[in-house]
């Protein structure tokens, strides 16, 4: 029989925890610091813009979208899934989906502009998910995934009514994948550039590539591709025609206000994320480290990098509006912990704006889960 004192004393301890959490839900809801430090759970390193510039779309780390008003500057949260899920943004031609990986097996694909479930997939074994990457056909009819098999990358093309794997081709190393606007061609990025025509899923041309490729873009006509390179002492973006399946030319990557010294070094020029504008005459690439994050622009009638854009953020995605007119950046300033987008003139090459991104409100579990690791940490005295 448990004692009325034993009672009263749970009673209080539970009182005394139900008054600690709301303490700190009342303060991380208001935006001050509680405890040891202040929750932070979004962490976007994707976004993508709807083919009418209306809004720019972005995925985090709690399971949720972002949806930014690129009229109003508007931001609305969506929970997509739970925390622990796996979101990835992309387009099918000019559409854009949200595939989610819940680690149960399965793989969903949601057309982003009705909200609507495209397909379930079951996940192949040895699924490469390296930044979970996926394709779709503009059509919707097929799934394109990496996957290993035997040492060997393989891309696996799936049915995404039927749920069969209709397709494997080997590409030898594959991380990072592109297809082109009409879904024809396949472009597989790794130690080489694997060139795949989706019709006959044969390998049009493998084309070897030194240093480090970290990602492929082709623009809006098909008759260019992208791809960016970093290296020990350079580093570049080659440019390959899409006709003959060649390098037509490297155009060195280099900052041009060499006023601001780099904390990282003097050679880890990091180039990533490459997109060309609609109108094919520019193209950029975003570096997260170099000068604390900056965009590197490129003419493409000189072939050669004519502006670098500082952003002070640690940003690896971006987006082009498809006017050309405005581009759209998402990191976390190196001076703070809250995300930021950055909209980018591009007729200046000069930032218009800085739009601070909220914190989505916090869930009960999430609530409780920050308090108990903060009281923890206070307990064991880590906090100043």
């Amino acid at each position: 029989m448990i004692s009325f004192k034993s009672k009263f004393l749970f009673i209080v301890l539970l009182a005394i925890c139900f008054v600690s959490f709301g303490i700190v839900f009342f303060k991380q809801k208001n935006n001050t610091s509680s405890f040891c430090s202040t929750m932070n759970f979004v962490n976007i390193e994707k976004i993508a813009i709807g083919y009418d510039g209306a809004t720019v779309y972005a995925i985090d780390n709690g399971g949720r979208l972002i949806e930014f008003s690129t009229l109003t500057h508007a931001i609305t949260q969506k929970t997509i899934s739970k925390s622990t899920s796996r979101l990835m943004l992309g387009y099918a031609g000019k559409e854009i989906f949200l595939t989610v990986n819940n680690g149960d097996g399965f793989l969903s694909i949601i057309k982003v502009a009705t909200n609507t479930l495209v397909t379930t997939i079951p996940i192949p074994a040895n699924y490469f998910s390296y930044n979970d990457q996926v394709a779709v056909s503009p059509d919707w009819k097929k799934v394109y995934l990496i996957v290993k098999e035997n040492n060997e990358d393989k891309v696996f093309i799936i049915d995404s009514t039927t749920k069969a794997v209709i397709g494997n081709i080997p590409v030898g190393y594959g991380a990072v994948f592109s297809l082109n606007i009409d879904g024809t061609k396949l472009y597989v990025l790794g130690r080489k550039l694997s060139i795949i025509d989706t019709l006959t899923n044969i390998v049009l041309n493998s084309i070897p590539l030194e240093g480090t490729a970290s990602s492929v873009a082709i623009n809006q006509d098909g008759t260019e591709i992208a791809v960016t390179i970093s290296g020990d002492m350079n580093s570049s973006i080659k440019i390959i025609d899409a006709i003959t399946n060649q390098i037509s030319d490297s155009i060195e990557v280099k900052d041009i206000t060499p006023e601001k010294p780099s904390p990282y070094g003097i050679y880890n020029v990091m180039p990533e994320n490459v997109m060309f504008a609609p109108n094919g005459i520019s193209a950029y690439a975003v570096d997260p480290f170099w000068h604390f994050g900056i965009v590197y622009v490129v003419d493409l009638n000189l072939r050669k990098v004519v502006s670098t854009i500082p952003l002070g953020s640690h940003t690896f995605s971006m987006a082009i509006s498809p006017d050309g007119e405005k581009i759209y950046l998402l990191g976390v300033p190196f001076d703070g912990d809250k995300n930021v987008m950055t909209v980018i003139d591009a007729h200046t090459n000069s930032i218009s704006s800085i739009i601070p991104v909220p914190d989505p409100e916090p869930t009960l579990p999430e609530m409780f889960e920050f308090w108990f690791k903060s009281a923890v940490k206070k307990i064991k005295g880590f906090c100043s």
